[in-house]
């Protein structure tokens, strides 16, 4: 599974894509300190069709909260409920950020042909880990 997925709308040659791929795998090497020769952190991709997008998510937080997307600056979901993965039975403090929740169909937003910067913001209570975020076209 890729650490980082772009998902590019038209317009840069696969050859740009592959060098775009280095850059960021070598700046999140860097970064991280990860060690070198690991493979598949940064995957870029083409997304065919505009239109309105689902989004799917695997995260973990302790108090839950909200989120939002913004596209290009402008604000695209509004608002979304992350529920608590909070487990009382569970009386280890560290691990209350290991229990792992997916919520498909969290939001919807949507999408035009081209290049965009995708936002996230926290909202309130900013104690959230993401696994991953997918986005799917939907009808």
């Amino acid at each position: 599974m890729p650490f980082v997925t772009i998902r590019i709308l038209k317009g840069h040659s696969q050859e740009r894509k592959d060098e775009m791929s280095r850059r960021i795998s070598e700046t999140i090497h860097e970064i991280a300190q990860l060690p070198k020769g690991a493979e598949g952190w940064v995957v870029l991709e083409d997304v065919t069709q505009e239109g309105w997008y689902s989004i799917t998510t695997l995260y973990t937080s302790r108090f839950g909260g909200h989120i939002s997307l913004d596209v290009n600056g402008v604000d695209a979901t509004g608002p979304l409920e992350i529920p608590s993965t909070f487990v009382a039975a569970d009386t280890v403090e560290w691990r209350q950020a290991h229990h792992w929740n997916r919520v498909a169909g969290l939001g919807r937003f949507r999408l035009p042909a081209g290049k965009h910067l995708l936002t996230l913001h926290f909202l309130d209570h900013p104690v959230m880990n993401f696994d991953y975020m997918e986005f799917v076209r939907v009808p």
